[in-house]
């Protein structure tokens, strides 16, 4: 089945590969707080931002151009990190709060899932959801991935680093059955067997630093960094971790795929998007903001037309890297293993 699937992939990928996006920006009709969100998710044609440090969640209807800020949460900093849809319901991974959230759009409705330990500071970053409603959270200063049961309702530790706290920021699955999280520094990034929860560590300790990893068409695991040059590449045939383009300095806060094929950064401490070719080991600037910010965006998620969006974080806008005027639909089982994330 996966290499069905990559094959399938390849092919729509070799069908669109001459495909150029534009930029375009959507401005804020509302401006939240510091550090205000932190990847999307898209469902039933709204976007759903994930409340990172806002009072407020930015919902926004790519249909029709409508803006939306629903809910009231209180102005601490750094509460949910990342996301992800589960039955038509919105869930934000924890990573201050000692808790999910979650979000149901057809009562516009919002509760916390409490968890059963106690964290006192940043505690997990970001996750992977599987489609059985499990999260997975990497640790942030702690020594432990969070299981999170969606339908139950739980969540319990699974112990790594023999007891050493770590820090990790990046997570993606691969339809090869394994989850991979992917370390600040100082760690090697953490290859998880889903259905036995078995973990190992691939290749040696590496400076990675690449928030939303993703899968690209050759198989491979790649993620702009945010610190350090170039991007990381985990070769999941291989099990090697290597850094490319360590040169060129990207400082990204997420990695989207482009129905061309190609990987677009989504700038944080830059104006630049850099667009970067795994078929063929090409990197090169594509483009610029028109403005300057401490730290543009931060994820996002693409529409099944192929448009990306980057959430802002001190940005008055949404960024979207466009392909609609081409009217492509991504087939299905591509865009739910290659184009849905969690950041």
């Amino acid at each position: 089945m996966t290499k069905k699937l990559f094959d399938e992939y390849m092919s729509f990928v070799n069908e669109n590969k001459d495909l150029t996006p534009e930029f375009k920006y959507i401005p804020l009709t509302e401006k939240q707080n510091s550090f205000q969100y932190v990847g999307g998710q898209i469902l039933n044609g709204n976007l759903y931002s994930i409340v990172n440090s806002s009072e407020k969640m930015l919902i926004y209807n790519i249909l029709n151009n409508k803006m939306d800020f629903v809910g009231d949460f209180d102005k601490s900093d750094f509460k949910w990190t990342g996301g992800c849809i589960y039955d038509n319901d919105l869930y934000a991974f924890s990573r201050t709060e000692n808790s999910l959230l979650k979000y149901c759009p057809e009562t516009n409705s919002s509760e916390k899932i409490p968890c059963d330990f106690k964290y006192e500071k940043e505690h997990h970053y970001g996750g992977v959801c599987t489609n059985e409603g499990i999260i997975y959270q990497p640790p942030r200063n702690s020594d432990h991935i969070l299981k999170w049961d969606i339908k139950n309702k739980t969540c319990k530790k699974i112990q790594i680093n023999n007891g050493a706290n770590a820090r990790y920021c990046g997570s993606v699955i691969h339809p090869n059955g394994y989850a991979y999280f992917i370390p600040e520094k100082d760690f090697c990034v953490i290859k998880m067997d889903l259905k036995t929860e078995k973990t190992e560590s691939v290749g040696m300790p590496i400076p990675c630093m690449a928030f939303n990893p993703v899968v690209a068409a050759d198989g491979n695991i790649y993620g702009f960094r945010a610190v350090g040059g170039g991007l990381v590449k985990i070769d999941t045939s291989t099990d090697t971790v290597s850094i490319l383009h360590e040169d060129c300095i990207i400082r990204a806060y997420g990695t989207k795929n482009g129905i061309n094929g190609k990987l677009y950064s989504l700038p944080g401490y830059t104006g630049d998007v850099w667009e970067f070719n795994p078929l063929t080991g090409e990197l090169k600037k594509y483009y610029s903001l028109s403005e300057k910010e401490k730290v543009h965006y931060a994820g996002g998620a693409i529409a099944p037309n192929g448009d990306i969006y980057a959430i802002p974080v001190h940005a008055d806008n949404i960024l979207k890297i466009s392909f609609e005027k081409y009217k492509i639909n991504i087939p299905g089982d591509i865009y739910n293993e290659f184009f849905k994330d969690f950041y």
